[in-house]
């Protein structure tokens, strides 16, 4: 069964986001940072949050109607706890300090794009995928875009994820650039629906 995520889902989520999801810039801010992002996505009306649930959650798919609103809007309600997070873990690992100000300057600079919808994270458990789980949830997102007046919109993943790339060409995302964060290349995709 899909369903709109709520609040009470909120640590299921960021589980699932840290063991999908291992060695990227989220995860290794730690369940605290993500639980606390999540909370703070959910209670944004520009937020899409599906899960696919049996007995437990398997996976889920988040997106935004306008994604750098959205960022602003959260990073900017609780900037000091953020950053505080941020600090926290930049204790053990500086790196993901000029990590987290890039995540800023990166918000920011893509408010000039044209496209503001975007995915921003599908994950599936490990035990889940390959159960079609990721595009049945993409189908569902899909759909909440048309009905809300979205004709397009894109998403970003690192051109080292092999998986994740085919994924999103195997359901007709155009390429439509490359960018730096992290310290890695990024591909950007477009979808028109």
């Amino acid at each position: 069964m899909i369903r709109i995520a709520t609040l009470r889902d909120v640590p299921e989520l960021a589980q699932i986001h840290l063991q999908a999801l291992k060695g990227e810039f989220l995860v290794r801010l730690g369940d605290e940072f993500l639980q606390t992002l999540y909370r703070d996505f959910l209670l944004q009306k520009q937020t899409i949050i599906y899960l696919m649930e049996e007995n437990e959650i398997e996976g889920f798919i988040f997106g935004s109607l306008d994604f750098p609103v959205l960022l602003r809007a959260v990073l900017s309600s609780r900037f000091f706890r953020y950053l505080l997070l941020v600090a926290k873990q930049g204790l053990r690992s500086p790196r993901l300090i000029v990590e987290g100000a890039s995540t800023l300057l990166f918000s920011f600079l893509s408010e000039a794009q044209s496209t503001k919808a975007e995915l921003a994270v599908i994950a599936v458990k490990q035990e889940q995928q390959r159960r079609n789980i990721g595009s049945q949830l993409l189908k569902v997102f899909e759909a909440s875009l048309k009905k809300q007046g979205i004709d397009f919109y894109q998403v970003s993943c690192t051109q080292a994820n092999r998986k994740a790339n085919h994924f999103y060409r195997k359901h007709s995302f155009e390429k439509s650039g490359e960018f730096s964060l992290y310290f890695k290349r990024w591909n950007r995709y477009v979808k028109h629906l």
